[in-house]
C-alpha cells in the first residue's frame, strides 16, 4: 500500500510539472513578440528590452503600409491613455538610435510605422518616419504622429516632430512651440483665443497648418 501510495505521488507531482511547463511555454508564447521581418530580428530583441510601463512588443511585419511595429497593452485595467506618450518616445528613441547605429541595415530604406494599440475598438496612436509620398532621409527620425494628442509640455522630448496634436488648459501653453522648428501640421484643441493670441500662435509656426478647435487658422497653407 505504501509503495502504491508513493507511486501516486510521484504520478501527481510528474502531472503538475508537466501542466507548470506547459503554461509557462504558453505565457513565454504570448509574451514573445513574432517578428516576420528577418532584418528586423535585432531591433525587436532591443525592443523587448525597453522598460515600457504600458505596451509589449506584439509584432513587426511588412505590409503594404511598409515595415510594422505593433505594440499592444500588457494589463487594460492599468491602462491609462493619458500617460504613454512616455513609452512612445522610449519605442521612438529605440527604433531611431538601432537605424542610426546599423547605417546598412534595411529598415534605415523603408516606410516605418509604429502602431499603439489602446481600448477595443478605439483609437489607435501611431507614428511614422514618412507620410508615404516622400523621399526617405537618414537618419530615420519617426516624426509623424497620429491620433496623438498630448500636451506640450509632455511632448518636450520630440520636439522634431513634423505632425502631431496638443490638449492645453491656458494660452501661455502655446508659447512653449516656438521651439518646434519642424512641426508641419498641428491640430488643437483648448480655450478660446482672442484675435491678437491666434495671430502670435500662426507667427510662431509660420510654416505649420494649424488646426485650432476644429477651425483652420493658416487658411495660406491648407
Amino acid at each position: 500500500m505504501k509503495c502504491n501510495h508513493k507511486k501516486t505521488i510521484a504520478i501527481l507531482l510528474c502531472v503538475i510539472s508537466l501542466l507548470a511547463i506547459g503554461v509557462w511555454i504558453i505565457l513565454d508564447k504570448y509574451n514573445k513578440p513574432n517578428i516576420e521581418v528577418s532584418f528586423c530580428k535585432s531591433v525587436g530583441k532591443e525592443l523587448t528590452k525597453e522598460n515600457l510601463e504600458f505596451y509589449r512588443l506584439s509584432y513587426i511585419k511588412e505590409t503594404e503600409q511598409g515595415i510594422c511595429f505593433c505594440f499592444s497593452v500588457k494589463e487594460y485595467e492599468n491602462f491609462e491613455y493619458s500617460k504613454c506618450l512616455p513609452d512612445m518616445i522610449k519605442v521612438k528613441k529605440g527604433i531611431e538610435n538601432y537605424c542610426k547605429n546599423n547605417p546598412d541595415n534595411e529598415l534605415n530604406y523603408k516606410l516605418i510605422n509604429v502602431r499603439f494599440d489602446t481600448f477595443p475598438g478605439d483609437i489607435i496612436l501611431g507614428m511614422s518616419n514618412n507620410r508615404g509620398n516622400e523621399v526617405f532621409t537618414q537618419p530615420v527620425v519617426l516624426s509623424f504622429f497620429s491620433n496623438v494628442e498630448t500636451s506640450i509640455v509632455d511632448a518636450e522630448g520630440i520636439k522634431d516632430a513634423r505632425t502631431i496634436g496638443f490638449v492645453i488648459k491656458s494660452f501661455e501653453e502655446l508659447k512653449h512651440l516656438e521651439q518646434w522648428n519642424n512641426l508641419e501640421f498641428t491640430e488643437i484643441i483648448g480655450p478660446e483665443l482672442t484675435e491678437e493670441q491666434m495671430n502670435y500662435v500662426i507667427s510662431i509656426l509660420p510654416n505649420c497648418e494649424i488646426i485650432y478647435n476644429g477651425k483652420n487658422i493658416t487658411p495660406n497653407l491648407k
